[in-house]
């Protein structure tokens, strides 16, 4: 695990070499602007991303389907992160609603995943997400055997990935580079689950070299990130999906549109050499090297398409991307389908940030109540 001590001194180290246009680019600017917190003090702050989910979201709690097999990792992930809160705070708090925003991106990933050629080879493919925010995507991936790199901007974001991913899978299975002494080198060895990457090690190794990915995942995110960022995120994955037999940029939503506007991002793509194949109920952009890329369209096509609120459709020699992203529901291969609400009813164990929603209404969790949870908690120390 990275203490917040080492993760904040490497980086202020490195901020100090590091070229003002990387400093400037790779801040979680968005975040600050909205009034996010994104810098810790102590190990408690940073259990504040044990749950969560937007609001425009949070009933498909109800409402989603999931598979056994989802039901499982899920449950896998859930008390991992009870594990985790209990020893940090001596109360257990499990993740109910974040997975309803997380599950479309993990089926659209593992979809792509089976089309052939792309998950072969000795260690199977490689999935490099930037902008992991709660880390709960990765932590399906992971739990999942997906081979996983992680990138974040926001300290409190990447501090909790590194503590909730370390006790998923254990800490010898995850390079965690932010520990890293700035004088050794990162590497990034094909055999390892999880590589961990903070920005200013990104802006130096794996730019410098990009190990092999297949699939590049920036969900809720691409409408955050500065110019600086997107353009040199673009420039860089180009480089990496070089080889694959998928070579894809993915995303299921945009996130808030605060640095640029969806054309903008579709233009930044296609000037970084991808081109959608997909871009209804998610995004799927091929890079030119990919052996699928005569599934995409034309920025004309696209540009046109969204200005009329419809998806540009013809007749492709492969379908295989459309295919793979047209439907996100929960397939019933190994079972019949059920809700979170059914696997895991409320209880008690449902984070502060969830039962301050409840006092916002937002949820109705049966008298569940951060106000409430706190006052009994003064009494229980005075």
């Amino acid at each position: 695990m990275v203490s917040i001590d080492v993760y904040y001194g490497n980086e202020r180290t490195a901020r100090a070499h590091a070229p003002l246009s990387a400093i400037w680019g790779f801040t979680p600017l968005t975040l600050r602007q909205y009034g996010y917190p994104v810098d810790v003090e102590n190990e408690v702050e940073i259990l504040r991303l044990a749950d969560g989910e937007h609001p425009t979201v949070h009933g498909r709690f109800g409402i989603t389907r999931y598979s056994p097999k989802e039901i499982a990792l899920i449950g896998q992930v859930r008390e991992a992160v009870a594990r985790l809160s209990e020893r940090v705070r001596g109360r257990a708090s499990r993740p109910y609603f974040i997975f309803g925003g997380t599950i479309p991106c993990y089926r659209l990933i593992k979809r792509l995943l089976t089309i052939p050629g792309v998950n072969e080879g000795p260690h199977g493919a490689a999935v490099w997400e930037i902008g992991c925010g709660q880390g709960f995507l990765g932590s399906l991936l992971l739990a999942d055997g997906v081979r996983y790199r992680g990138f974040d901007v926001t300290p409190v974001m990447y501090l909790w990935q590194n503590r909730l991913w370390t006790e998923l899978i254990g800490e010898n299975r995850i390079q965690e580079q932010a520990a890293l002494p700035l004088d050794r080198r990162a590497a990034y060895p094909d055999e390892l689950p999880a590589i961990h990457i903070p920005w200013w090690r990104y802006v130096r190794e794996f730019t410098a070299a990009p190990p092999r990915i297949d699939i590049v995942v920036c969900d809720h995110a691409l409408g955050e990130l500065t110019d600086i960022a997107l353009r040199h995120i673009l420039h860089t994955a180009a480089r990496a999906v070089e080889g694959s037999k998928l070579g894809a940029f993915v995303a299921t939503a945009s996130g808030a549109l605060a640095q640029r506007n969806t054309i903008g991002i579709m233009q930044a793509f296609y000037q970084a050499g991808f081109g959608l194949a997909w871009y209804s109920n998610c995004w799927v952009a091929l890079h030119r090297s990919s052996p699928l890329f005569h599934e995409t369209y034309t920025l004309e096509q696209v540009t046109e398409s969204f200005n009329n609120k419809v998806m540009y459709v013809t007749e492709k020699k492969t379908k295989l991307v459309s295919e793979a992203a047209s439907n996100l529901e929960a397939t019933t291969t190994d079972g019949a389908t059920t809700t979170l609400q059914e696997a895991f009813p409320i209880h008690d164990d449902v984070s502060d940030e969830i039962a301050f929603c409840a006092d916002m209404g937002m949820y109705d969790l049966g008298g569940i109540s951060y106000a409430v949870r706190s006052l009994s908690a003064d009494k229980e120390h005075t």
